[in-house]
């Protein structure tokens, strides 16, 4: 059990560390109550935010959410060769490994290639590495 007291309200910050395993996570500025709510939180094996930063967080989640839903929709507007391709490209997988992988000539992976970005609305290959970790299809590390 790992309670954070900090000065920072950086949500990208705050997110990182629950998921690092954190329990709580406290404001220098957070009353003695507070801290005694997040010590019993973390006994019972919840979580604690200090209540002035616990809007902006969920406001947060939730703007992810709907970002992740969009990319969704987005994705599932693929044919599976599509998502074959798009992943082995995530992968950083060259077109002539992908022909080979799949059986089928190099001109129609860059076919599928220009098909899938142009349905994903991206335009460069940096662009679809973050959306398939967006999506959790490839993981970083």
């Amino acid at each position: 059990m790992v309670i954070i007291l900090s000065m920072h309200s950086n949500d990208r910050f705050i997110s990182e560390l629950f998921s690092l395993g954190a329990s709580g996570y406290l404001l220098k500025n957070s009353t003695r109550d507070d801290i005694i709510k997040a010590i019993e939180a973390a006994v019972n094996g919840d979580t604690y935010l200090s209540p002035s930063i616990s809007p902006k967080v969920v406001e947060d989640y939730i703007s992810m959410k709907r970002v992740k839903s969009s990319d969704e929709n987005l994705y599932a507007k693929l044919s599976g060769r599509e998502r074959e391709v798009f992943q082995m490209m995530a992968e950083g997988r060259s077109t002539r490994e992908i022909s080979d992988t799949l059986c089928i000539c190099m001109s129609t992976v860059k076919t599928h290639r220009v098909n899938l970005m142009n349905k994903l609305e991206i335009e460069n290959l940096s662009q679809l590495i973050q959306f398939a970790i967006e999506l959790g299809i490839v993981e970083v590390g």
